[in-house]
């Protein structure tokens, strides 16, 4: 049985597909990042700056899968980032919102 599915093309879109998320939050990241500042934690100092590098590690990370370049470098890059945000942003905001969200936005939360 013949398989009518090229591979190369099958690995480019799901590629592309998986990196859309970094790619897309990157950009909201470094364009957009209104929100994601009142997200982040009061502790935190700098949160436009933060948000910056954040963005810019998320586009690497996202556009060398995206592109196949140094894919195993991207993979890493957003793994490790993904596990200190979780660990440093996530995990303590479960037991407290920020108060700087405002009312109708805690349902982000």
């Amino acid at each position: 049985m013949r398989t009518f599915v090229n591979h190369d093309v099958s690995e480019f879109v799901f590629r592309l597909l998986f990196s859309s998320i970094f790619v897309v939050l990157g950009a909201e990241h470094l364009f957009h990042d209104d929100l994601i500042q009142q997200l982040m934690p009061e502790w935190l100092p700098m949160k436009r700056a933060f948000s910056v590098a954040s963005g810019v590690i998320l586009l690497l990370g996202g556009a060398s899968i995206a592109l196949g370049a140094r894919v195993q470098e991207g993979a890493v890059l957003l793994g490790l980032f993904l596990i200190v945000v979780t660990l440093v942003v996530h995990v303590p905001g479960m037991f407290q919102a920020p108060g700087s969200i405002a009312p109708e936005d805690l349902w982000l939360w």
